[in-house]
């Protein structure tokens, strides 16, 4: 049998190219769970459309709501327009900030770009989240990246890197993959013949 030494130079390029692979396949897939399944963090996607909360945000703007329940005035919640309990009722998303009120009698909130609160008042159970993130001009991004084309062509991503990490890390084998001195036949990979 054939005794092939390992070059240490190719080892720790080879072992870079892994940690680099796990690392794409890492924040790809944790790219792919927060865009794809935000309801695993109890969070919300929502796409910002109009023009109350500007200078802050901006049409097109992705904002990531997260259910707190602690609520408190200055926070920036997305809720949604009518009775919560009440399928029929529900109306759209807005996005505004909590100028008055409390969880008991409801809340005041007022768009940033406007100069009076909201006629209406929120109830608790009708905040989605809290303001945890926000994306400038993603929103459009979003909006294509849960077509299931796009789901497709990322999972298609995660497989060829998950292939690449298996076939880097696996042993690479030798030119030669039999040596049987007993029938004096050498086999080989490479040049497709086997047997002299």
């Amino acid at each position: 049998m054939t005794t092939v030494a390992v070059d240490p130079a190719k080892a720790r390029k080879r072992r870079s190219r892994r940690i680099v692979s796990w690392t794409l396949t890492a924040l790809l897939a944790a790219a792919f769970a927060l865009v794809a399944m935000p309801g695993l963090y109890r969070g919300e996607w929502i796409v910002v459309s109009g023009t109350s909360m500007e200078p802050g945000m901006h049409t097109g703007d992705m904002v990531l709501a997260v259910k707190t329940n602690d609520w408190k005035i200055g926070d920036t919640v997305t809720y949604r327009l009518g009775n919560p309990d009440d399928p029929n009722s529900a109306g759209g998303f807005v996005i505004h900030r909590l100028v008055s009120g409390d969880a008991v009698e409801g809340w005041r909130t007022r768009g940033d770009n406007k100069p009076n609160p909201d006629a209406w008042v929120v109830a608790d159970s009708q905040i989605l989240g809290e303001q945890v993130l926000m994306v400038p001009k993603m929103g459009f991004v979003l909006a294509q990246a849960r077509s299931p084309w796009v789901l497709a062509l990322i999972a298609g991503i995660l497989v060829a890197l998950a292939i690449g990490i298996s076939e880097a890390s696996g042993p690479k084998a030798p030119p030669y993959f039999f040596d049987d001195a007993e029938f004096g036949t050498v086999g080989s990979t490479r040049s497709g013949w086997w047997r002299r």
